[in-house]
């Protein structure tokens, strides 16, 4: 038994590590990208698009999959369809291609982001959760952390479709191990087909619509045809007799909903940087991909110091403290970033990533923790489906954020001497974007913090009766 769990750990581990790698790594990879098929740096933002709008878009029929089939069945399968995607992508032909098979891996992404952190908490004593939940965010931040340094070297050396290939070959290893793992009872006897084809695409028109706002002349139709299209699916969920998204229930849970908000804002608001920085420290400051790479590896590297402290600090502070913490560190880090110039010191850049890093490391874990406590067990998968459907939803609204300030800020051709100046505008006006959105993130998460523990401590005086 005790094997099993440690193959399922770590095969989610795996998993996790191997997604936020592969993410990060195409933003250092960006200006090869860009020469191998031609186009524009600021168009890469599409490759990763793409990625971010399926995966978020699919993650509730893939929760209606894992109920139909079982969450270890659909968690093995998502491994191997990752494993495969991520070796077909460095064959893609042109840059339309590249960017319909990374919307295929993102598919296949969603089946283990909903149903990994699910098995992992149910497989868990409850005394043993915050160190394991703790041990996978750290997996994702390790990946964080490595990605800049190894994607420069691997993009400078070999190319950056080897990329692709090292995370084919680790999605591969976590398939086997998922191996081990002993099947689930399904907990639905159907799957609801027409539903589910309405929730996927009123979700990727959506996102699709806010990533193409300032290209799309009929951008206000897209807009009323995807709300439509996501009220239709609200209702036909709220007519089932049995609804993969329950919404009635979720909102009702006020700890639940709001920690899932709570953490959809701070993606919205902090995902982008990556991207940002690269573009900063390659295209505007002329960095090569590996001195990019060791500097922007100074933000993940606090992210994995800070998720790796967050159990001990949750047993001492408790989960709710240490998100509110978390947040007023990370805003203070982008706040920061609103002043970056071409001139600013890179030692500057390096305490500011120090600074949010921590605080994402010491915010993350309490949240997805406060997530999957506020539910009963018939509901941690939907928990961690939700909770992966924020987080991959912020992120996809945060590249698209970007992709529309840049699009609008840059119309000098990559050739002239104005589009350098262009673009350090709209990385300049998208830091204040996310610094706003910081603050408010914190805002909410210290309502949401004050509410909790005033009600923890108004049960406990009645326990006490």
């Amino acid at each position: 038994m005790r094997i099993t769990y440690n193959a399922l750990l770590f095969s989610v581990c795996i998993s996790s590590f191997l997604s936020s790698f592969m993410g990060n790594a195409i933003n250092v990879a960006t200006p090869f990208i860009a020469a191998d098929y031609g186009v524009p740096p600021d168009n890469i933002t599409w490759v990763i698009n793409a990625f971010m709008i399926t995966s978020a878009a699919f993650l509730i029929p893939a929760t209606a999959l894992a109920n139909f089939k079982g969450y270890a069945a659909i968690y093995r399968a998502g491994s191997i369809l990752a494993a495969i995607t991520s070796v077909i992508i460095p064959l893609a032909p042109n840059f339309f291609t590249l960017i319909l098979l990374r919307a295929f891996q993102g598919i296949a992404f969603a089946l283990p982001f909903c149903t990994g952190m699910a098995l992992i908490v149910d497989r868990t004593a409850k005394e043993q959760r915050a160190s394991a939940l703790a041990f996978v965010v750290s997996s994702v931040y390790a990946g964080i952390s490595i990605a800049p340094l190894l994607s420069g070297v691997i993009s400078d050396t070999v190319g950056w479709e080897q990329i692709f290939v090292l995370g084919a070959i680790g999605q591969a290893i976590g398939y086997v191990l998922a191996l081990k793992v002993p099947s689930d009872e399904p907990i639905a006897h159907g799957f609801p087909l027409i539903r589910m084809i309405l929730c996927f695409t009123a979700m990727t028109i959506s996102l699709l619509t806010v990533s193409s706002l300032n290209i799309n002349h009929y951008a206000l139709i897209f807009i009323c045809v995807s709300i439509a299209l996501i009220v239709l699916y609200l209702l036909a969920e709220q007519k089932a007799n049995r609804p993969v998204l329950p919404l009635s229930s979720v909102l009702k849970n006020t700890d639940f909903s709001l920690a899932l908000a709570i953490s959809m804002l701070n993606f919205i608001a902090t995902f982008a940087i990556a991207m940002l920085l690269s573009l900063h420290l390659q295209i505007v400051c002329g960095y090569n991909a590996t001195f990019t790479g060791l500097i922007l590896m100074s933000q993940p590297v606090m992210m994995l110091v800070g998720s790796s402290l967050s159990a001990s600090l949750t047993r001492r502070f408790g989960v709710h403290i240490l998100t509110v913490c978390g947040m007023v560190l990370v805003t203070i880090g982008f706040v920061g970033f609103t002043f970056l110039k071409v001139s600013t010191p890179l030692y500057v850049i390096a305490v500011l990533l120090f600074i949010t890093g921590f605080g994402t490391g010491i915010f993350s874990p309490p949240n997805t923790n406060i997530v999957m406590s506020s539910v009963p067990r018939t509901q941690y998968a939907l928990a961690s489906s939700l909770q992966s459907l924020v987080r991959t939803a912020g992120m996809a609204i945060s590249m698209a954020v970007m992709t529309l300030i840049l699009n609008a800020m840059i119309s000098s051709d990559t050739q002239i001497h104005s589009y350098i100046e262009e673009l350090s505008q709209g990385i300049a006006l998208m830091f204040k974007v996310s610094a706003l959105m910081c603050f408010i993130t914190t805002l909410l998460n210290l309502y949401a913090s004050v509410t909790a523990l005033k009600r923890i401590k108004a049960n406990n005086k009645q326990a006490d009766k």
